[in-house]
């Protein structure tokens, strides 16, 4: 899809603008490199998962879509993951950034996806087109010290590329209990198992059934404090499971003095450690944007045994598709949508993402003024959105 502008053009990129868009990457993200600044990664992903903004012919942004599901109501909703979003030094400030945003929101609801994530390097000019904090990434870090090791119930024996299959069967069970987790891109899982620094992979199993996993990088600490054991994943779908892992981790204590890894707000993992010894070096939000409510609200799943009626009206300033009045109706786990109704629950459509998410609560957003509506209505809005907080260990 080309979109144009007096100003601007909007469209895929050309194999002759990966290096120049790389190297806006370079310039804007020297501090904090990825694998999305390489040219090779790009072509990997495919040149139609990336879009540019030409000004009179040159280069002035570029963004990577990704393709690919999240996980919320045991459901996998597709959507958009957006990378690599840059503008040109000499563009800023000129609607370059506002202009991508707003045709890349049109083309992703034309090709019938349900949402847009992302996590925001500066927030104003994502939530200006709908975006708004959806969930978390929390990145902790441990003595290894402070780690059990004791259990040994389980065979932990190193991972093959065999292996990678009940690798994503594993994540895939333990997403879908959750809320927000990535339905992952290839390219998600091409980072995590094989970016650099060097990788370790481990099965933890029980005669000859894998229970769990972790992926782990060493690396130096920034602050000087040692090693760290740099877990980039690590998924256990049983008890026995989590509690070997981390014995599994705590015998790295004679190379490295600290765990790190990226968990939920609440994470289980801390009622099989003894001291509240944990630091919080990193806590980032994620943003989602709805780009279909009708498809959106049936997409994902809900609580079972919850049956409701809700009349709600959205307000959506850029994609007006989203405007009017819907009827929710839910039942079995699962959501109708028609429009019309007397649209008691009024929302902005930047406070539907917390609340699809179940990030905030209605009561919560009402004090934001993100919805409003009678104290009933928003006490079932609530039990319909019920489920565990939602995090996201990736990021992208």
């Amino acid at each position: 899809m080309t979109q144009r502008s007096r100003d601007f053009e909007f469209g895929q990129i050309r194999e002759d603008e990966l290096i120049p868009y790389a190297t806006l990457l370079d310039h804007a993200f020297a501090d904090n490199p990825s694998p999305t600044q390489d040219p090779t990664w790009q072509k990997q992903a495919g040149l139609d998962s990336f879009r540019v903004v030409r000004e009179s012919g040159s280069l002035a942004s570029g963004m990577g879509m990704l393709r690919m599901g999240q996980w919320f109501g045991g459901r996998s909703v597709p959507i958009s993951g957006i990378v690599a979003v840059v503008v040109g030094p000499e563009h800023r400030g000129g609607g370059v950034a506002s202009f991508m945003m707003r045709s890349a929101l049109a083309e992703m609801r034309q090709d019938g996806l349900a949402l847009s994530a992302l996590y925001a390097s500066t927030q104003p000019v994502y939530r200006r087109v709908g975006y708004e904090q959806a969930g978390v990434s929390v990145g902790y870090r441990l003595p290894l010290v402070s780690l059990p090791a004791r259990d040994k119930s389980l065979t932990i024996r190193a991972a093959v590329p065999a292996d990678e299959p009940t690798m994503h069967r594993l994540y895939t069970e333990r997403a879908r209990g959750g809320s927000g987790n990535l339905d992952r891109h290839p390219m998600m899982w091409e980072w995590l198992l094989r970016e650099r620094p060097p990788v370790n992979a481990y099965i933890a199993e029980r005669d000859g059934v894998a229970e769990g996993y972790v992926v782990y990088d060493q690396r130096t600490s920034p602050r000087d404090t040692g090693k760290i054991i740099n877990t980039r994943d690590l998924v256990a779908v049983t008890p026995d499971a989590g509690r070997c892992l981390l014995s599994f981790l705590a015998d790295h204590r004679r190379v490295a003095q600290h765990l790190a890894w990226n968990g939920p707000a609440a994470d289980p993992l801390f009622l099989q450690i003894a001291e509240q010894d944990y630091a919080v070096p990193d806590f980032q939000q994620w943003l989602i944007r709805i780009l279909n409510v009708p498809f959106a609200l049936t997409a994902r799943g809900y609580p079972a045994g919850v049956g409701a009626e809700i009349h709600l009206a959205v307000r959506d300033d850029i994609l007006p598709e989203n405007d009017g009045p819907f009827v929710l109706t839910v039942a079995d786990g699962r959501a109708e949508v028609h429009p019309g109704g007397d649209g008691r629950v009024t929302m902005d459509v930047r406070g539907l993402s917390p609340l699809y998410s179940g990030y905030l609560p209605p009561s919560a957003l009402k004090t934001v003024g993100y919805l409003d509506g009678p104290d009933e209505d928003l006490a079932l809005l609530q039990t319909v959105f019920a489920g565990p907080a939602p995090w996201m260990p990736d990021h992208f």
